[in-house]
């Protein structure tokens, strides 16, 4: 029978995951998602969902896409006006009172966050100088190019990676295993609240991973030269970077305290 919120899992644990980061204060600019200008490329599962869910957290949606086109509109959009149009012609390309985009359009648009939902490599050096987002939140897998990933980070934009911002999804998932082997079926507000606390304990997980690789830059560059001595300086830590360390420090915990893991 499934789990109650799979199909919004995804966009339910971004906004979770954003909502910690901005209440930790990792964003200066931003410190809450009420009253923040959102724009989503993608309005798929993980998009359309994302919309509603920020929208009734308190933001304002100025611009949301598909593979046909974009909407835009800097006062905010009606989103029950662009699914009934999406539904109607087939995009959101077109809905009345908005400005036409191109299917990257969003990427572009002034906003304070920036949602990528749509595929991969779609931030690249060739337009991360035009990315006017203080924050960027990856709903798709791998939507950010290296090369973009390193523009964005001395543009002083944040980047929360696919890896932890994406990740209710497979989270509920996991949830549905765990109850079907108990032989239960949990209530939708239980499955909120453990959504909740696994997405918030994982950013905390990875803001202070964030923090430790930063205030340690030194010693470990100091030890990389040793080991590499002609190699460049190791990248100076970002999110996406602490989010690797704290996963691989996971697996390597995991060996060490079990041993060989069938």
């Amino acid at each position: 029978g499934g789990i109650p919120g799979r199909g919004t899992a995804t966009a339910q644990g971004l906004a979770y995951v954003l909502e910690r980061l901005l209440a930790l204060g990792e964003v200066p600019a931003l410190n809450s998602i009420a009253g923040s200008r959102i724009a989503i490329q993608g309005f798929g599962n993980a998009g359309r969902h994302a919309a509603f869910i920020l929208r009734d957290m308190g933001a304002t949606i100025v611009a949301v896409s598909d593979i046909a086109g974009g909407a835009a509109d800097p006062n905010g959009l009606d989103l029950e006006q662009v699914v009934a149009h999406a539904k109607a012609t087939g995009s959101v390309l077109g809905t009345p009172g908005t400005e036409a985009l191109d299917p990257q359009g969003p990427l572009e648009v002034d906003c304070d966050i920036l949602v990528p939902a749509a595929l991969e490599n779609q931030i690249t050096q060739a337009n991360a100088a035009r990315v006017r987002a203080k924050l960027v939140v990856e709903a798709a897998n791998g939507p950010t190019t290296p090369g973009a990933d390193r523009i964005l980070r001395e543009r002083g934009i944040t980047v929360v990676p696919d890896i932890l911002a994406n990740a209710g999804g497979v989270v509920v998932s996991y949830f549905e295993w765990v109850q079907n082997l108990d032989n239960e079926q949990w209530e939708a507000a239980v499955v909120q609240e453990r959504l909740r606390a696994k997405m918030q304990r994982a950013t905390e997980g990875v803001v202070s991973t964030y923090h430790h690789l930063r205030h340690n830059y030194g010693e470990y560059r100091e030890r990389w030269r040793r080991v590499v001595p002609n190699a460049a300086d190791p990248t100076f830590p970002d999110l996406r970077v602490a989010a690797t360390a704290t996963a691989v420090g996971r697996c390597w915990t995991a060996l060490d305290q079990r041993g060989v893991w069938p």
